[in-house]
């Protein structure tokens, strides 16, 4: 029924018109619960659990060579390259990311679906564009603020936004956990109900929004965490949280951590955590 129109990159569309929707997993190559949630669809369909009522999807696998890999990337973070074909020309993932960029043309929205190393709820990046959407889903919490990061952009759900396509990135939870994989392909079926694709009923909770506040950089070799890190985190002000080239950092504000990542796993000048405040 799926037509592979590029390599792990499938398309159907049905009989009657409708949103014409884009589905991407596996962007980080060790993230395997949207690659679970979209295999798990494609076969439900497949074998008639799912009928697809109206419009048409796109599902495209990210990183294939860091997916069989089972690392996040090979040579550079596909997820910092969407937009910016001047960035790291001579990586694996550069002619993968200028494919997957055509995608987004003639789309009514997209979803990118992620997780994480340690336990975590889980929660939906959104913008103006794309909240009321992401709010009707119901994910644990919805999260804004990421498009004021300047220094951090090349993601997948800011470049759909930039084409005019209302784009979200969904944090299911724990790379492994049962409850994220299911998680995952949850909000697979809600993206496609609420746009009306599948006849999917299913109850909304009122997520918690928070606003992406501050980005901390690594600074060099010697940094490190004084906590124990965990996505959605909440942190009262005052905490040391980390240090960075011997300077210890205390939090300004009470927050919560989104997107922690262990020092040992970052480059010097990528991401450690993002801060987000209600």
């Amino acid at each position: 029924m799926f037509k592979e129109i590029e390599k792990k990159v499938f398309y159907l569309t049905a009989k009657n018109p409708g949103k014409n929707l884009l589905v991407f997993a596996g962007i980080h190559g060790d993230e395997p619960c949207g690659i679970y949630a979209i295999n798990r669809f494609m076969n439900e369909l497949e074998n008639g659990t799912w009928t697809l009522k109206n419009g048409s999807i796109t599902f495209a696998y990210g990183n294939l060579d860091a997916m069989q890999a089972r690392t996040r990337y090979v040579d550079y973070n596909m997820n910092r390259m969407f937009g910016l074909p001047g960035v790291a020309r001579d990586s694996i993932e550069y002619d993968r990311v200028r494919l997957l960029e055509t995608l987004f043309t003639g789309k009514d929205a997209f979803l990118d679906i992620h997780s994480a190393f340690s336990q975590a709820p889980d929660f939906m990046l959104a913008e103006k564009i794309a909240l009321e959407i992401a709010k009707s889903i119901g994910p644990s919490f919805v999260v804004s603020g990421w498009e004021n990061f300047s220094d951090v952009g090349g993601d997948t759900e800011c470049f759909a936004n930039s084409v005019g396509v209302p784009g979200m990135t969904y944090e299911a939870g724990q790379h492994e956990d049962p409850i994220a994989l299911e998680n995952a392909y949850q909000v697979l079926l809600r993206f496609l109900s609420v746009h009306g694709l599948i006849e999917y009923e299913f109850e909304s909770i009122s997520a918690k929004q928070l606003i992406l506040s501050e980005v901390i950089l690594k600074k060099s070799e010697t940094d490190k965490w004084l906590i124990d890190i965990e996505n959605m985190k909440f942190i009262k002000k005052g905490t040391p949280i980390l240090e960075l080239n011997t300077v210890v950092l205390k939090t300004l504000y009470d927050c919560n951590l989104v997107f922690p990542t262990p020092v040992d796993k970052t480059q010097v000048g990528e991401e450690l955590v993002f801060l987000a405040k209600i």
